[in-house]
């Protein structure tokens, strides 16, 4: 049986999701966790929901080894949400924690944070990104009841 398709109505394309540019963008940390990387060293991977659109969020994840060459950026990343890094919370704790980072392309095209920002940095202004500009309450955009440490 043929797929139940008709290939006479054909329309434009919706233009899909759009991309996001490289930027400073406001994240909220959706999930945290504990793991162990193939090397065999203990760390954490973040998953960020960035606000780089404004009708909805987009997913980018980190992730922090716990060795001292690599301490840097979770200590970085601490600094961004308003935590104490000589006295972390709970990694699961990390859920809602709201902050700033400056986000690049990776080789495939994809945002990865290039550094967080510390929430003393003043704040750069937003830059636009391709795709529907409407505003929305919630997490997109960033509402004016958001619980930044600035």
């Amino acid at each position: 049986m043929p797929m139940g398709y008709n290939p006479q109505e054909v329309g434009e394309s919706s233009g899909g999701g759009g991309r996001a540019e490289p930027g400073t963008y406001h994240f909220r940390v959706d999930d945290a966790r504990e793991l162990t990387f193939r090397s065999g060293n203990e760390g954490c991977e973040i998953k960020l929901a960035v606000a780089a659109f404004g009708d909805r969020d987009i997913t980018v994840y980190d992730r922090c080894v716990y060795t001292s060459r690599s301490l840097w950026k979770l200590k970085q990343f601490f600094g961004a949400v308003g935590c104490d890094f000589e006295r972390p919370p709970e990694v699961h704790e990390l859920a809602g924690h709201r902050g700033r980072a400056r986000f690049k392309r990776d080789e495939n095209g994809y945002l990865v944070v290039a550094e967080y920002l510390s929430a003393q940095q003043p704040q750069a202004p937003q830059r636009q990104s391709p795709g529907p500009q409407q505003q929305r309450g919630g997490s997109g955009g960033w509402p004016p009841d958001d619980n930044l440490p600035f």
